[in-house]
């Protein structure tokens, strides 16, 4: 199925969850924060969110500093 992410259109497989998008795109979920529909999806829900068809995804990274 197409998603876009971070606005670009990309192929995602079907039934995919927030969980699964962040394993394809190797970013650990502990870094990363996900909007799907403008809505924040909590951590504690990656793995139970199926991201819908047509979704616009929008994950950012979360970089430590010193």
């Amino acid at each position: 199925m197409q998603i876009t992410l971070n606005g670009e259109k990309r192929e995602v497989p079907d039934g995919c969850t927030v969980a699964q998008l962040l394993q394809l795109l190797e970013l650990p979920a502990t870094r990363a924060a996900v909007e799907v529909d403008r809505k924040l999806v909590r951590r504690a829900e990656h793995a139970a969110f199926v991201i819908p068809p047509g979704a616009q995804v929008e994950v950012v990274t979360l970089v430590g500093g010193g």
